[in-house]
């Protein structure tokens, strides 16, 4: 492995961001305005399509 990597591929960190940080974002009671939300998911599809 190189110094600095992780060892994951950019489909794993994916899920990981996906499972750690989306859930709490789009929550109903989260801070985040419904545009923020929404470009959240909207970010997390085209991820989703490249990956």
């Amino acid at each position: 492995m190189e110094p600095g990597r992780s060892g994951l591929t950019p489909a794993e960190a994916h899920r990981i961001w996906r499972v750690a940080h989306l859930p709490a974002i789009l929550h109903p009671a989260s801070d985040a305005p419904e545009w923020g939300k929404a470009g959240y998911r909207a970010y997390d599809a085209e991820l989703e399509r490249l990956l």
